[in-house]
């Protein structure tokens, strides 16, 4: 533990933090695989149709005519996984399975999001402590029928406090510099 963390403590915050990062690691690496099977598909798919542009369907009368890469490739196509052995159990899977659908592409919004993923920086609306603070939110809200006199003016006056020091931050006047265009203020 202490090799991991360089010797220092964790608090709660480092906690959070680390499993919103672990969660975002995952988003991104379930990303690039989505991304990376999606354009393996596309390929055997397009190397597929050209091939049967090229020599068109195959058939017992004209298997001779294929290697057996070429009918692993149809065949693999057709059935939507990685098939093997000889081109006649090869043709068989082939003519035994539908021509599939077009593989979606990855497309420039699919891209734009994993760029996204990977450059965005964690914020606090991503950690478990936010989900856990909007619980808490909704069940004081659900059982607030249930709170004493004493516990709802506690309540109140922490809700007016944190109201009173967004608008007092949100309005703070702001800076005006007294000095012209190109005058120096004199400090150093």
């Amino acid at each position: 533990m202490f090799h991991v963390t360089h010797r220092q403590h964790l608090n709660s915050d480092d906690f959070f933090a680390a499993r919103a990062k672990s969660n975002h690691d995952g988003d991104i690496e379930c990303l690039e695989k989505l991304k990376k099977d999606r354009l393996l598909q596309n390929e055997k798919n397009d190397k597929a149709n050209a091939l049967l542009n090229l020599k068109s369907e195959p058939t017992e009368l004209n298997l001779k005519n294929f290697t057996v890469s070429e009918m692993v490739l149809l065949a693999s196509w057709k059935a939507g996984k990685t098939c093997k052995g000889k081109k006649t159990d090869l043709l068989e899977v082939y003519i035994g399975n539908p021509v599939p659908e077009n593989p979606p592409c990855w497309s420039n919004d699919d891209e734009e999001e994993l760029t996204k993923l990977k450059t965005e920086a964690i914020t606090f609306k991503h950690t478990a402590m936010s989900t856990a603070l909007k619980q808490s939110a909704n069940a004081v809200k659900t059982n607030v029928s249930e709170l004493d006199d004493r516990q709802v003016n506690e309540l109140l006056a922490a809700v007016n406090q944190q109201q009173n020091e967004r608008t007092t931050s949100s309005t703070a006047a702001p800076t005006i510099s007294t000095h012209g265009e190109g005058e120096a203020s004199g400090i150093m």
